[in-house]
């Protein structure tokens, strides 16, 4: 089943579903959803405030990114969510590792 991910995505997840059930009938992803920001959160430890992408780490921060351009804020959405879950698994194999 496919998961919808999206940096906020309970703000995102009802247009896309709003699109799916007018357009296609049914909403592939059901209620299915990541938060990158929430994702971003529980990772780091940060507070919510400094979840919003302006005060994201560099290393998180996707190059060449053109902001309020629908495409552009997907691909850089992915790019950073993708950052993430490698981070996170170096992180878990590092634990592993170390038991």
């Amino acid at each position: 089943m496919p998961v919808f991910v999206g940096f906020n995505a309970p703000f995102d997840w009802q247009f896309i579903n709003w699109y799916f059930h007018v357009f296609l009938g049914r909403n592939p992803f059901g209620i299915n959803a990541i938060d990158v920001k929430a994702y971003y959160m529980g990772f780091s430890g940060s507070t919510w405030v400094n979840t919003s992408s302006s005060r994201l780490p560099s290393w998180l921060q996707p190059a060449d990114y053109k902001k309020h351009n629908a495409l552009e804020d997907a691909i850089a959405q992915a790019e950073i969510f993708n950052r993430l879950l490698a981070a996170s698994q170096r992180v878990n194999s590092e634990s592993e590792d170390a038991s």
